[in-house]
This record gives C-alpha cells, structure tokens and sequence, in this order.
C-alpha cells in the first residue's frame, strides 16, 4: 500500500469515528436536555440547561415589513 492509500484509508476511518462521536453526542445532548430548564447537580459538574434565545427572523420581518 502507497502512502496515498494510507492516507485515503487512515482519513476514512477518522471521518467514520467523528461521525460515529458526533451521533453519539447528539443523543446524550437530547437525554440531557430531558433535565429540564435550570441547573442539575451531576457529581462534580452542574449542567446548565438554558433557553435558546435566538431571534426569529421571520417574526421580526411579520411585524416590522
């Protein structure tokens, strides 16, 4: 094997790990946003789950044309 297929190889398998990490991160973002709103203790870290406060472009574009 040359050092391009090694390298096509060793990329492939890194991008099958990241999505495989980022599947996974996702999910326990989604059980941790099960919480609820607030601060929860969790051992030796508090998680913090807060309100997403982005602005609705769409609403601000209904009410002011």
């Amino acid at each position: 094997m040359n050092s391009i297929e090694k390298d096509v190889a060793r990329r492939v398998e890194i991008k099958d790990t990241m999505d495989r990490l980022a599947g996974e991160l996702s999910a326990i973002d989604d059980r941790l946003r099960e919480a609820g709103f607030g601060n929860h203790d969790a051992g030796a870290w508090t998680l913090q789950v807060q309100h997403n406060r982005r602005l609705d472009a769409s609403l601000i574009e209904a009410k002011f044309p």
